[in-house]
């Protein structure tokens, strides 16, 4: 069964049951990335350091074929072009130490097939790299979550030597009828064993929760900051990068508004089996610019009340979360189901619009709407309202240029007049 990012089935990789018909030359087996992030105290003249890995990359497997004879290009060319490229997985024997060989599913690393011809030869190289199985049992969460900062368990935990941490993200869109999204670095589920305490913290809906690999780095690219803090009241600003290669999180930012979204962050301990709540806010931008990833940039929940002129831009879609019991309502205050399928309505969503066909007005929530109301005007005549600041028996009068004191050093006079203009609308305006 395909996998689901909100409603987006997720690509999976075809195996065509082949196996690669060549065998690499001798002295080229296999490397695997293993970084590091460090983190440096200040103390001993910022000396002392701490290291954490950040996950096992997959193997990649090296290919090299210094003297390629005419009928093996023929079969690596016919075994390229029968894969389609890079689109489907293989079989590669994967040489061993001890002359023997190893069976192992891979794919290619990059789509082009660069081969080199010579008089009487031809030479290639290329990568192959290894597509994981992951396992199928669930890590344990043996407590509560902790919210901020990590309980005694944890602290103690974390003094050990080894220590390995599985970063979970959670995003929660604004349309209820997208599901929840859970993404991490690797293909990863927890269970809960506390009975439900780990299930309710977390907004799991069953026991257990996949974690779908997307994630491919935290803070800004070339930084080990993950989270910008300050004392002076600023919020918090972080910066989530998934994998896009497959366009999926842009199908998603298609297929709804990731604008405002909430979004948290967890790290598992797998040495403890625990799980911390390290931060949550919202999604404020992001960026989708046909590239293999995918930037969100993310604050805190108090982003828009922390600046000294909070902005609103004048809207005609409203703001509010479509029945949350809050700000919208309906349940309690709107019109039943009934009356809003009557007038063409659904009465599980909305549309975020005043008189539309499925907005405020259909669903009994006129006094609720959080955007700006259209005017309705009984003529097609314009009307400025008059300058308030001044009395009615004095009106000011419109900004207008001296016609003795324009021109260049008052040798002429210049025909354009200064005069007031306003904007017919403001929408889209803070």
């Amino acid at each position: 069964m395909s996998d689901t990012i909100g409603r987006i089935t997720v690509p999976t990789l075809v195996s065509s049951g082949l196996t690669f018909p060549l065998v690499t030359d001798q002295n080229y087996g296999f490397t695997q990335d293993r970084p590091v992030v460090v983190h440096r105290f200040g103390s001993l003249d910022a000396k002392q350091e701490q290291r954490f890995i950040a996950g096992i990359g997959p193997r990649k497997f090296a290919f090299r074929r210094q003297h390629l004879s005419l009928r093996d290009r023929n079969s690596l060319v016919a075994f390229w072009e029968g894969l389609q490229g890079a689109w489907q997985s293989f079989l590669y024997n994967v040489p061993n130490a001890d002359q023997t060989f190893t069976s192992t599913t891979v794919t290619w690393e990059y789509a082009p097939l660069s081969i080199q011809y010579l008089a009487n030869a031809c030479q290639t190289g290329f990568n192959f790299i290894e597509v994981p199985s992951p396992s199928a049992t669930p890590y344990p969460v043996n407590a509560a979550p902790s919210v901020r900062f990590p309980s005694s368990a944890m602290s103690a935990a974390l003094l050990s030597e080894v220590q390995q941490i599985i970063p979970l993200v959670h995003i929660r869109v604004r349309e209820q009828a997208v599901p929840d999204i859970w993404l991490s670095d690797r293909r990863v589920t927890l269970s809960d064993n506390t009975g439900g305490a780990v299930q309710a913290a977390m907004g799991w809906q069953a026991s257990t929760q996949l974690y779908l690999p997307r994630l491919i780095g935290i803070g800004e690219s070339g930084s080990d900051v993950l989270i910008s803090q300050d004392i002076k009241g600023s919020s918090d600003n972080v910066r989530f990068t998934f994998g896009n290669a497959d366009r999926v999180m842009t199908q998603i930012a298609n297929d709804t508004d990731l604008k405002y979204a909430e979004i948290d962050l967890c790290l598992y301990h797998v040495n403890s089996g625990l799980v911390l709540q390290l931060w949550k806010g919202v999604i404020q931008n992001y960026t989708s610019d046909g590239t293999a990833n995918f930037p969100v940039t993310c604050s805190d929940g108090f982003f828009q009340i922390m600046n000294q002129y909070p902005e609103r831009q004048a809207s005609r879609q409203c703001w509010k979360t479509c029945n949350d019991g809050v700000s919208c309502p309906w349940a309690t205050k709107g019109a039943s189901a009934a009356q809003v399928t009557a007038r063409g309505g659904d009465p599980t969503s909305c549309d975020y619009y005043l008189e539309s066909a499925n907005g405020c007005q259909v669903h009994g929530m006129s006094p609720y709407f959080g955007g700006s109301r259209p005017i309705h005007r009984a003529s097609s005549s314009k009307t400025i309202p008059p300058d308030f600041s001044a009395s009615a028996a004095t009106p000011s009068p419109p900004l207008r240029s001296s016609p003795t004191l324009s021109g260049a050093w008052r040798f002429r006079r210049s025909g354009a007049t200064a005069a007031e203009t306003r904007s017919t609308h403001s929408w889209s305006r803070p």
